[in-house]
């Protein structure tokens, strides 16, 4: 992800050395555009490469699906954000409308990302028998959870980092049964 702005950035020192030595104003605008093409993509928005380092990051901290549910959130934020700000500059400024062009691109491509989210799932929760059979010691995780809420919402909880523990809670908040995470899934 880090590849894309470093070669943008790359591309814009090139082309601004070349200016400094020809001055060829072709040479300014393929600057400026790289420049340009840099700081979109470095947006912390998915699908855009500034998203997936920001997710990166998410990821090693949270796990997977926390990361991905916080992303398209803040990625909708952003999305909506870059709309906003490209409608003020089209009609303030009079100016190009690339930025209500780019945020109809984020908001298109969040349907996307939505059903990456959704496979990558699936396939953490088919992918248990796995993670227990390819390390010898796992790092566990507990988590209460009361037993009004939904199976849902506690799969969601779970990440194919570490193996859970769940502890039931009946209304009272005292813990009703313990259950690994393969029963869980089951």
């Amino acid at each position: 992800a880090f590849a894309g702005p470093f070669a943008s950035l790359v591309l814009f020192w090139i082309f601004s050395f070349s200016y400094n030595i020809v001055d060829n104003p072709l040479l300014k605008t393929a600057a400026d555009s790289n420049l340009a093409l840099c700081a979109v993509n470095l947006v912390p928005a998915l699908p855009l490469d500034g998203g997936r380092m920001m997710k990166s990051i998410l990821t090693a901290k949270y796990g997977m699906l926390r990361a991905y549910n916080f992303m398209q959130k803040s990625s909708r934020f952003f999305a909506a954000f870059l709309a906003a700000l490209g409608l003020v500059i089209f009609f303030i400024f009079d100016f190009n409308f690339s930025l209500v062009l780019i945020s109809a691109f984020l908001f298109q491509s969040l349907g996307f990302e939505q059903n990456n989210l959704l496979m990558t799932h699936l396939k953490e929760i088919l992918s248990i028998k796995q993670k227990t059979d390819t390390a010898a010691i796992l790092r566990t995780k507990c988590i209460c959870f009361k037993e009004s809420q939904s199976a849902s919402c506690l799969l969601k909880m779970l990440s194919y980092d570490c193996f859970y523990v769940v502890h039931v809670l009946d209304k009272s908040l005292s813990i009703s049964k313990t259950l690994s995470e393969a029963q869980v899934i089951d």
